[in-house]
């Protein structure tokens, strides 16, 4: 599996999802969101693939915990080329 391995910031996130920041850390923290990874310091950033695979899964009304769980499992997966 080759994936373009992208980093999004939150505000980038936010403006692709169209909800708050509240609502964010609320799904990340029921498992609805992929958790971001450290950038190093206090930045964060989010895998720009998981953000479209969100959207697919919730445009097509997928269980999003399940999606996520999947998407963490994907994760593991990734080697640096």
């Amino acid at each position: 599996m080759n994936i373009e391995i992208k980093i999004e910031r939150k505000n980038q996130v936010l403006s692709r999802v169209s909800f708050s920041k509240a609502t964010l850390h609320r799904y990340i923290n029921c498992g609805k969101f992929p958790p971001p990874i450290s950038l190093g310091g206090r930045a964060v950033g989010f895998f720009s693939h998981e953000v479209d695979e969100y959207l697919i899964a919730a445009a097509n009304g997928t269980d999003l915990n399940e999606a996520v769980e999947r998407m963490l499992k994907k994760r593991k997966d990734l080697k640096a080329h």
